[in-house]
């Protein structure tokens, strides 16, 4: 399938607009990101004590609200 085609199937029907975040995204997105490698942001996953460690980010637009995760899994 040739590009334009797949953009006339997502909805897009003017591939010279330039499109803002509110014709890219419903108000209902949701945002999660899990570090793997340690950066500004996450904490990447690490292995320590028998447990393995990880850092996620949770952003909800519907409700506002921003939350971070901090995950022990015995392993």
């Amino acid at each position: 399938m040739r590009m334009s085609g797949c953009a006339h199937s997502a909805g897009i029907e003017d591939l010279k607009r330039r499109y803002d975040l509110n014709d890219l995204v419903s108000d209902e997105a949701v945002f999660i990101a899990t570090g793997v490698t340690s950066g500004s942001l996450l904490d990447g996953v690490r292995f320590s004590g028998g447990a393995m460690h990880s850092h996620t980010l949770l952003l909800n637009a519907a409700t506002g609200t921003v939350s971070e995760l901090r995950v022990r899994q015995p392993v």
